[in-house]
């Protein structure tokens, strides 16, 4: 799915300041203590919750959250083989880049641009959804989707006044029941993943952001009350109607197959199982559905209790790419202790490799397919599979 340029640029700026920050600290210990539910991953180490209130002991699916980045091992080099010819003495070594070299001026300039930002977006669409940085205009949504899909960045990159002051916004003039359809994913991945991101990183210590999200997960929970489990599209915030995109001949693939875990982890800090079970009881329908490549269709048709795939387009861009990116993440998220969601991964995966990707020259690149029949067409949304692989080879060894 398509996402607004200020939170791609948020995202740009996250990351650019993640692998800054990694290769100052690869020569520390990293904790390898078990993730256990009574636990809360917070950075630099993992603190007990006192607060059982949010805290469901018997779940048996704590997720990884901001520990997942640490757990990724930037220094682990796969093996290079030494060649047979000519014959001579080889270290096996990979060459190593010192990525210590300026590195404190290209933090603070990661950290400066993304001030420069957030002070644009203050000055001119405060509490709108998102900002035309070129015309220095607005759009007219009003639930602060960039400040809350911000907050997590922003607290890694040390701007705790920012940081409080979008807190503040939420906790004090956030109106949510406000008469306006939203696109259940989006909501999802941007406001109730935005308030989760933002709680578990800064500690746990604004129980405003978690009563924010239990607001949200509940709207998001009236969008599930079809006999087939699959969410609606899009909800009305005050009246709780629903519909779903016309074009689509039904439901979206990366629309209900990316709000698992999000829904898990709403489950997992405040003991309430319905809206994990909500997003299960989806994400079950997808997997039965799914061929032995596990390689999903685009659209799903919804009739009453059934289902079935409204179309034979595959691809891992636009309305499919989340799909594959969470079915990892979802494995990651119960500290790989579920074997069934590994393995839906690796099958697709699998299935990624075989049938979709080719060498073009000296590039890899990912294809589409139609009715079985690949087309040499690229989405650009696809451009997360070398990431998603990357963590999938760090994860399953």
């Amino acid at each position: 799915m398509v996402r607004p340029t200020f939170r791609r640029l948020l995202v740009y700026i996250a990351l650019l300041v993640a692998l800054l920050t990694v290769t100052r600290s690869t020569a520390e210990s990293r904790d390898t203590e078990p993730f256990t539910p009574s636990r809360v991953v917070t950075p630099p180490t993992m603190l007990p919750s006192n607060e059982p209130r949010r805290v469901a002991a018997a779940l048996p699916a704590a997720p990884k959250a901001v520990a997942l980045a640490r757990e990724q091992s930037v220094s682990r080099q796969p093996e290079v083989p030494c060649p047979a010819e000519p014959a001579r003495s080889c270290s096996a070594e990979r060459p190593k880049t010192n990525f210590s070299v300026g590195v404190l001026e290209r933090r603070q300039a990661v950290v400066d641009a993304l001030r420069h930002a957030w002070d644009s977006y203050r000055r001119v669409a405060w509490g709108k959804d998102e900002l035309h940085p070129l015309t220095n205009t607005s759009t007219s949504g009003v639930y602060g989707l960039s400040i809350v899909s911000a907050l997590d960045t922003l607290w890694l990159a040390g701007l705790k006044e920012e940081f409080a002051r979008g807190v503040a916004w939420i906790c004090g003039e956030l109106r949510l029941r406000q008469h306006m359809q939203q696109n259940v994913f989006e909501f999802t991945i941007r406001m109730l993943g935005g308030l989760l991101g933002a709680f578990l990183i800064s500690g746990e210590i604004h129980d405003c952001l978690i009563n924010r999200a239990v607001e949200v997960g509940d709207v998001i929970l009236k969008a599930f009350k079809e006999p087939h489990g699959m969410p609606a599209a899009n909800i009305d915030m005050v009246t709780y109607s629903t519909s779903n995109h016309g074009w689509a001949n039904g439901v979206v693939l990366a629309e209900v197959g990316t709000l698992q875990l999000e829904l898990r982890t709403l489950t997992w800090l405040t003991g309430n199982s319905a809206y994990a079970a909500a997003g299960d009881r989806a994400f079950r329908g997808l997997v039965e559905l799914l061929p032995s490549s596990g390689l999903g269709f685009t659209f799903i048709q919804v009739n009453q209790a059934k289902l079935k795939w409204g179309s034979e387009h595959v691809n891992l861009g636009g309305r499919s790419d989340s799909f594959y990116e969470y079915l990892l993440k979802q494995w990651l998220l119960t500290a790989r202790s579920d074997d069934g969601l590994r393995d839906v991964f690796v099958r697709s995966a699998n299935g990624i490799l075989e049938q979709l990707m080719t060498r073009a020259g000296n590039t890899t690149v990912i294809l589409q397919m139609d009715h079985g029949v690949r087309k040499a067409e690229i989405d650009h949304l696809a451009c997360f599979v070398g990431g998603l692989f990357a963590l999938a080879g760090d994860a399953l060894g």
